[in-house]
């Protein structure tokens, strides 16, 4: 079972109140990749805006959705949880996973071979969650912690930086036991 895997979970790492649970397969960000029983997190970035997306998301399988579009504010419809900020709100979620997290936490980062590393080390770990593809910024994490399985041993993920600041954010989030340095260059 992963940390999220229904609308009452987020609700509960959100301090959100709801009513009807909502279960889900899988997490995405993007439409054009999204499978049937999914949750669709809303993303607005400086080019593009998810929350554009969210019918077709849910005409191409999504079950949930999660947003910060205030026209979902006040909606009673338990598939949409509006959320002032998703960047936030992924942050909010992925700390508290890992504060309850029961096994190791081990962070990587590096000028390069992060992605590398965090799979060889992974693939070595017995019961161990990881990294999904290079999720390694402010959102990418956030959503490789909250696919991460319960009951895993050790939770190994990549902090990438893309400006001053960035993997003080994401140890912030994760409090690794161990972190890890590949290279700086």
């Amino acid at each position: 079972m992963h940390f999220v895997s229904s609308t009452n979970d987020l609700r509960e790492y959100l301090d959100l109140a709801g009513a009807k649970n909502i279960n889900f397969s899988n997490i995405s960000t993007d439409t054009r990749s999204i499978s049937k029983d999914a949750l669709f997190i809303a993303i607005k970035g400086p080019n593009f805006d998810g929350n554009k997306f969210i019918d077709q998301a849910f005409d191409n399988g999504a079950v949930a959705v999660l947003t910060s579009d205030t026209q979902y504010k006040k909606n009673t419809n338990p598939a949409c949880i509006y959320v002032p900020s998703v960047k936030e709100a992924l942050i909010q979620i992925a700390t508290r996973i890992c504060d309850e997290f029961k096994g190791k936490k081990i962070l990587i980062t590096g000028s390069n071979g992060k992605t590398t590393c965090t799979f060889l080390l992974s693939h070595s770990l017995p019961n161990c969650s990881s990294t999904i593809g290079n999720f390694n910024n402010e959102i990418g994490l956030p959503l490789s912690v909250m696919q991460a399985k319960r009951d895993s041993e050790y939770l190994v993920l990549e902090a990438g930086a893309g400006k001053p600041g960035d993997i003080a954010i994401l140890s912030e989030i994760v409090k690794p036991h161990l972190g890890l340095i590949t290279s700086i260059s």
